[in-house]
């Protein structure tokens, strides 16, 4: 995966070069990435990456040497703020975006970073100061991690990275392991090792005479007062406005690009505004899934309206252990392997499109998974209990179970910790309706430690570009009224409103368009009638079938039982002093026999699979 290594500190100058090397390599993914490496006397830089965004060679200095720059990622529409720098006297030689970030911290110090729109982590070297300086943007689109040991100071886009420091502690972290198995992902900076953390979006940590310093510039907060005096127009327009500018800037150039397609929202409307931005033969669509799935099957027809090719890519029963070693390593052990289809045809979308478009956090910006009873303020208890629930979904191994599902001694280790870990998150993301409690929480943990994986999949083989994370689109989606982000009122009426036509496309998650017209008529004709023959006795008339794109459930019981079944029941997993071997034997033997634990199954394998890959 594409990223930054790096130390400062106390270390061995002589084992240096051997060192940020190693770790340089533990990023590359493919054996065709482009690897830089820079030894200093007290700091050494690392960059991978798929030599297509800022190509030039790293670290870039300054003028006279006292500062230097290492870059993973992108920004965009800066132009006006470097002419500025031009004016104040600087001098571009390289003029890439890491040349303009280095330019723009020598004129502002710190507040530099607020002023970046884009998906990257920088790493500045204060040669005067002695003084190392990270800094990632406004989401964490590009992850950093870091550990701090012994006077060693240590930073990589992978925990992969940090692992090739032997004097690293291997101690895995019991609350992290309990999260992820309650969760589904790590909540806030945790990851599976104690030492390791994950630098917190919108940060700038700086490392200064042995100590570590961390400050936010930015909050990811929906507004506590609302412009209620605006009209919905006027809100459909601004967003309107809004996402149209987002994705002219993210435009992709000369670069061949292709968007992955469902049956949603976010991907439809990516695909209106990226269909209306580019020329359409220049773009093609992808939808991946089981053959006459929902998604592939209203992708398929999206692509059409628009005039964009489309091809769709199978996903197959028995792909899963060909790919997962790839993905454990990609995402740290810290994602389901039932959620890692992404990288299941990457190769070949990579050999025909350099760029992948996502549709990532429009829907939790703007139609939260909420209802109209969180419209009120709420006792903390109350708030605490609600919010628990909505993060541990009915399929994962619910709190009530943690008794059974770890051994004594290990559930010791986190028992008094885990509910307090909650209870942080909880609070950091507090406000005052529930509403945009739950939002908050959803944006800052979910979303950012979940859903953001697929992306870091992507990003593995091919340039990955997140429009709605667009600064000044997120700031305007922040301050819309709860009652109009509600049931996704907004997110349909801004899609009818600018794509009338992809509108009248059925939507999955009902069956319907998003407007109404003779389809839509047509549609609901069928479906009553359908209910109303059945009523009539005559039960042999077949409901309407939702064909998801993936059935891990089926395919765990049969293509992949003896896969499952080799990790899930051996030895080392079962004795690794985690889990109670006979709870998970049980759910094994339960989930073959007709239960659908896919979910925690999927957790369980990742797992251990990340254990054998780094820990054993």
């Amino acid at each position: 995966m594409p990223g930054l290594v790096g130390f400062a500190g106390e270390f061995d100058p002589e084992n240096a070069h051997n060192h940020i090397h190693t770790m340089a390599k533990a990023m590359s993914d493919q054996n065709w990435y482009k690897v830089e490496t820079y030894i200093g006397e007290d700091v050494c830089f690392g960059r991978a990456s798929l030599g297509l965004l800022n190509p030039e060679p790293q670290p870039i200095w300054n003028e006279d040497k006292t500062l230097c720059i290492v870059m993973e990622g992108e920004i965009f529409d800066y132009q006006e703020s470097k002419q500025e720098l031009v004016h104040s006297g600087h001098d571009f030689k390289v003029n890439n975006d890491a040349e303009f970030i280095l330019h723009l911290f020598e004129e502002q110090g710190e507040d530099f970073a607020a002023q970046l729109n884009g998906a990257f982590v920088v790493a500045i070297w204060n040669q005067e100061k002695r003084e190392l300086i990270l800094v990632n943007d406004r989401l964490g689109l590009r992850p950093i991690y870091y550990a701090f040991y012994k006077g060693f100071f240590s930073f990589a886009s992978g925990v992969r990275a940090l692992l090739v420091d032997l004097a690293l502690s291997r101690i895995v972290d019991p609350v992290a392991i309990a999260q992820m198995l309650t969760f589904e992902y790590p909540l806030d900076n945790r990851t599976l090792l104690t030492q390791v953390k994950l630098l917190l979006p919108a940060s700038i940590l700086t490392f200064h005479n042995g100590k570590v310093d961390i400050k936010s510039y930015w909050q990811l907060r929906f507004k506590d007062d609302y412009e209620f005096q605006k009209t919905e127009e006027v809100y459909i327009e601004g967003l309107i406005y809004h996402i149209r500018k987002a994705v002219t800037r993210q435009a992709p150039g000369d670069l061949p690009a292709g968007i992955n397609l469902s049956g949603g929202l976010d991907s439809r409307l990516l695909l209106g505004l990226l269909s209306e931005d580019m020329e359409k033969e220049s773009l093609t669509a992808y939808s991946w899934g089981i053959p006459g799935c929902d998604d592939v099957r209203i992708g398929r027809e999206l692509a059409h309206v628009a005039g964009v090719q489309h091809h769709f890519l199978e996903l197959k029963a028995d792909y899963l252990p060909y790919v997962v070693d790839n993905a454990v390593k990609l995402t740290d052990g810290m994602e389901s392997c039932i959620h890692i289809h992404a990288l299941a045809n990457l190769k070949d979308q990579a050999k025909h499109v350099r760029l992948l478009y996502s549709g990532y956090l429009m829907d939790s910006l703007i139609s939260p998974d909420a209802t109209r009873n969180w419209f009120a303020n709420y006792d903390d208890d109350t708030v605490r209990g609600i919010l628990f629930d909505d993060l541990n979904k009915e399929y994962l191994f619910a709190y009530s179970e943690h008794e059974k599902l770890f051994t004594k001694r290990f559930h010791i280790k986190f028992k008094d910790e885990f509910l307090d870990s909650f209870d942080k998150v909880m609070a950091e993301a507090k406000a005052n309706l529930l509403f945009d409690w739950q939002n908050n929480l959803e944006l800052l943990q979910r979303q950012r430690r979940f859903t953001e994986n697929g992306n870091e999949i992507m990003r593995s083989q091919v340039i990955t570009r997140t429009p709605f994370c667009d600064n000044e689109l997120v700031e305007y989606a922040l301050a819309i009224p709860p009652g109009l982000r509600l049931n996704q009122y907004i997110y349909i009426k801004t899609i009818a409103r600018a794509f009338n036509k992809l509108a009248k496309v059925p939507w999955e998650n009902t069956g319907y368009p998003l407007v109404e017209c003779a389809r839509d008529l047509m549609i609901r004709i069928k479906n009553q009638t359908r209910w109303r023959l059945q009523a009539a006795g005559l039960n042999w008339i077949p409901n309407v079938q939702n064909r998801p794109y993936a059935d891990y459930n089926h395919w765990m019981r049969t293509t992949l039982r003896p896969w499952v079944e080799e990790i899930l029941l051996d030895e080392r997993t079962l004795g690794r002093g985690y889990f109670n071997p006979d709870y998970i034997r049980k759910h094994v033997i339960d989930h073959m026999g007709g239960k659908n634990y896919a979910n925690r199954l999927g957790v369980l394998l990742s797992l251990e699979l990340w254990h054998r890959q780094f820990i054993d």
